[in-house]
């Protein structure tokens, strides 16, 4: 019985050590992976409002799927907006950046975090699906087409992953109407 409390407190002080050092690390690193993830959100908004050169955070008006909304500004002029939405894809949530000009057109889409299967959803990081959201207007609701596109609306599936084709154009519809009802 002796030696079970004892190899119990010994155990219970490498856990309570561990768990020290953990804590100290993470103080540590916290500020560099929050300047990091500031970094890349500014990269991503610049990257999907590309006339913008700088941006100001906007309230969100409440909606559960609007992450966060930023107006896009070159000098004093609106550029467009920047939306964050999410929605579930087939491995779990989405996070989708769009960026809305004033006039109400996609400038860009990008897809910042997934948990999607590699080699079929992660398939719409890539531009060559991302880009063909550009371009489309805030006041269609974007499709998904298994088949080549027939409206300009639509937007060919990818090859596989359906599920989370509809989960990026339910995001990006998510900011078409937000701009839409809120931003216009």
């Amino acid at each position: 019985m002796r030696d079970t409390i004892t190899l119990g407190l010994k155990l219970a002080f490498i856990t309570a050590i561990s768990a020290l050092v953990l804590g100290f690390t993470n103080q540590i690193t916290a500020p560099k992976i929050l300047e990091a993830e500031i970094k890349t959100n500014q990269e991503a908004r610049l990257a999907v409002l590309p006339n913008a050169e700088n941006f100001e955070s906007v309230d969100v008006v409440d909606n559960e799927n609007i992450i966060e909304v930023y107006v896009g500004k070159s000098g004093d002029s609106i550029s467009g907006y920047t939306i964050k939405s999410k929605s579930n894809g087939f491995g779990g949530k989405l996070e989708i950046l769009t960026g809305i000009s004033s006039d109400g057109e996609i400038t860009g889409m990008k897809v910042l975090k997934h948990t999607e299967t590699p080699g079929l959803g992660a398939n719409a990081e890539k531009d060559s699906f991302q880009s063909k959201f550009v371009g489309k207007n805030s006041t269609d609701k974007v499709q998904i087409n298994k088949l080549e596109p027939q409206k300009d609306s639509e937007v060919q599936a990818i090859t596989g992953a359906t599920i989370t084709s509809k989960a990026v154009a339910l995001a990006v519809n998510e900011s078409l109407n937000y701009f839409e009802e809120n931003l216009k």
